[in-house]
């Protein structure tokens, strides 16, 4: 509710009740042959009637408050006739105050995208059960989605949302799908909810309200101001990276701000690129070479 009061004071008035994403499916299947394209056609159709079609929240939205988000799926195995192996990419965009432009939330390749589909079935889901991987798969990204949304607008306001994706965790340990377990590797999602939830990773959740509402939404008025707020809100990840480096939720940051984070720093003065530039260098070695763009007019 809070993230709505907020938008409610950004200028968006006109209430109407509708669901909360606005989610662009892409899907990939030119590696499979021998399926129908009907099929995928189909598919495409279902999962973007998941997403958009049901309600993942109690509060209420307008049209213009619809998270903007995008599903990316590749499709590139088939089992057989009705199992599938894929990638999923999950892009989430958020609106900055007094503007026009949208800011890169997340940005999360899951290369363990594996399910069951026929055209005639129907997508079934419960907050309360694992019925199938496909389902379970989705509403878990609906849910990081709402919660970083929410969190980016209020201090840890997607609490609830977090918690609901990782009850969709819990539900999902027995299952054989790869993803949902700690045995799974170190970058699923598994270990992105389990940071969420650690108390360790707190600065992570503050950085992304820090970063956007005291940041992002004040740039347009006041420049240096929201650039400073930016600067403390990325100078809070330190401390996790001391503590737990290479964690998977300071990739997903890192993975969709890098490019957003050069362009901002940009226009400051040389030596605060200098500084900024050497800073995030340090703690993200692995875009090291990406923002010695910061220098460059």
């Amino acid at each position: 509710m809070k993230r709505i009061l907020l938008l409610i004071l950004l200028g968006l008035t006109q209430l109407s009740f509708a669901q909360e994403l606005n989610c662009k499916v892409d899907l990939n299947s030119a590696q499979v042959q021998g399926i129908d394209a009907s099929l995928f056609q189909k598919l495409k159709k279902d999962i973007s009637d998941f997403m958009n079609n049901r309600k993942w929240t109690s509060d209420v939205f307008s049209i213009e408050e619809k998270i903007d988000c995008n599903l990316f799926i590749s499709v590139n195995g088939a089992p057989a006739s009705d199992q599938f192996t894929a990638t999923l990419q999950v892009q989430l965009f958020r609106p900055v105050y007094g503007t026009t432009y949208k800011s890169m939330v997340l940005d999360i390749n899951d290369n363990d995208f594996s399910f069951s589909y026929t055209p005639s079935q129907t997508l079934d889901y419960s907050d309360n059960e694992y019925i199938s991987n496909l389902t379970s798969v989705l509403a878990y990204y609906a849910y990081v989605m709402i919660g970083f949304d929410y969190d980016s607008f209020s201090l840890k306001g997607g609490t609830d949302y977090f918690s609901k994706a990782q009850n969709i965790i819990n539900n999902a340990q027995n299952v054989a799908a790869q993803g949902w377990k700690a045995t799974d590797g170190t970058k699923n999602r598994y270990w992105l909810m389990e940071n969420l939830m650690n108390e360790v990773y707190e600065p992570i959740r503050v950085c992304n309200y820090k970063y956007h509402r005291l940041g992002l939404d004040v740039m347009a008025k006041e420049t240096e101001k929201g650039r400073q707020s930016i600067t403390e809100a990325i100078k809070l990840l330190e401390a996790v990276i001391k503590r737990k480096p290479n964690s998977y939720s300071i990739k997903v940051f890192f993975d969709a701000k890098n490019q957003e984070i050069i362009n901002l720093y940009k226009d400051d003065s040389v030596s605060d690129r200098q500084a900024m530039m050497e800073y995030l260098t340090k703690i993200d070695p692995g875009n090291g070479n990406r923002y010695t763009k910061i220098m460059q007019k």
